[in-house]
């Protein structure tokens, strides 16, 4: 005589078990060609780039802009003093 169990899995367990399963069956598509999660990644990627790329330019500005306003500062405030001592 043989007994069965029914094993019962709790909600989270059947909800990753389910995530597995999509995640796979996504795996087996992109291996066969009939999705292209790549392409899109290397878009994301190419945009945060292009932001990082912007970010760096405008931190470069504010920092050039920074200077003069610190030059003009100084100039307005001592004059050709701060000329001889440079």
């Amino acid at each position: 005589m043989q007994v069965e169990k029914t094993v019962e899995l709790s909600r989270r367990e059947r909800k990753d078990l389910e995530k597995q399963r999509a995640h796979e069956h996504c795996m087996r598509l992109e291996e066969q060609g009939k999705i292209e999660q790549a392409s899109s990644i290397s878009l994301h990627v190419e945009r945060l780039t292009l932001i990082c790329q912007q970010r760096a330019e405008a931190a470069t500005k504010r920092e050039e802009k920074a200077s003069k306003f610190e030059y003009c500062l100084v100039y307005s405030l001592f004059g050709d003093i701060a000329k001889l001592e440079s």
